[in-house]
């Protein structure tokens, strides 16, 4: 395994050289997946399919006017209860479909596949079912690890890291053994991955800094005492971190995907 340095150059040059592809090709499948959210979203409305988060928020708002909350009835609650599992399946086999995309676009980046990236990106979108089952899996486990305090919760991230790559890769494969492979590979390098994230500090940090220093002229030149120096600064700075945090966390994913691909050198002929 290279060391977290080596990973981030080689990064940074697939950055540099396909950085721009990279970059338009996520930045259309994420637009359409949203629009196609937005197009789901639409149609609940159209059906009147109601779930249990829009009768909180009409009981929500009936308390604000005063008015009398009628509890549901057994036909109501299973109607809720329909919506919202319906709704769920919705969000997690499109966000599901998105990061199989990603992963499957930043992999053959880093190996230099001739392919095209636009379809890359959209690949999850063949295996809707496998990918919202894997997000839903790896969903629990998390969650389930992280009752025990947040640290087992943190290790348990970092062994099911690989998953969306072994599934880019092996779209065949089920959910479970996506998770048992990735927990396979990462065992004994769990530490080298947290390692390699904490070496992405100052790419992480900058953007962070600039909003808050960005929100902080805003909130300054939003007071008693208008000040539009400081809008237009804390406008500008806040214009500055949305490139800058795109470049980090591209910059980041690559590096992950350069992890795994090492890793898959070292471990992938293993029992």
């Amino acid at each position: 395994m290279q060391p977290a340095k080596e990973i981030r150059l080689a990064a940074k040059q697939t950055l540099k050289t396909q950085g721009w592809r990279i970059f338009w090709s996520a930045a259309l499948m994420w637009t359409l997946s949203i629009l196609l959210g937005f197009g789901v979203v639409a149609l609940f409305e159209v059906a009147d399919i109601q779930t249990w988060d829009s009768f909180r928020r009409a009981s929500l708002s009936a308390e604000m006017q005063g008015l009398a909350v009628i509890p549901p009835n057994f036909q109501a609650r299973l109607m809720y209860t329909l919506g919202t599992l319906f709704e769920k399946f919705v969000s997690l086999t499109l966000g599901g479909m998105m990061v199989f995309g990603m992963a499957r676009l930043l992999l053959m980046s880093v190996e230099d596949v001739r392919e095209s990236k636009v379809a890359a990106a959209f690949s999850g979108y063949g295996y809707p079912l496998g990918c919202c089952w894997l997000r839903l899996m790896t969903g629990v486990l998390i969650f389930l690890w992280t009752l025990f305090l947040i640290v087992p919760g943190i290790i348990a991230w970092y062994r099911y890291r690989q998953v969306w790559y072994l599934k880019s890769e092996h779209p065949d494969w089920g959910a479970m053994r996506c998770i048992r492979e990735s927990g396979r590979m990462m065992r004994g390098y769990k530490w080298r991955a947290f390692c390699l994230d904490c070496a992405y500090w100052k790419e992480i940090l900058a953007p962070l800094v600039l909003i808050f220093g960005g929100e902080l002229l805003l909130i300054m030149g939003l007071g008693e005492q208008e000040v539009a120096g400081a809008l237009i600064a804390g406008g500008v700075l806040v214009f500055l971190a949305l490139p800058l945090a795109i470049w980090a966390g591209l910059y980041l994913m690559l590096g992950h995907a350069v992890f795994y691909r090492e890793l898959k050198t070292l471990k992938g002929n293993e029992p």
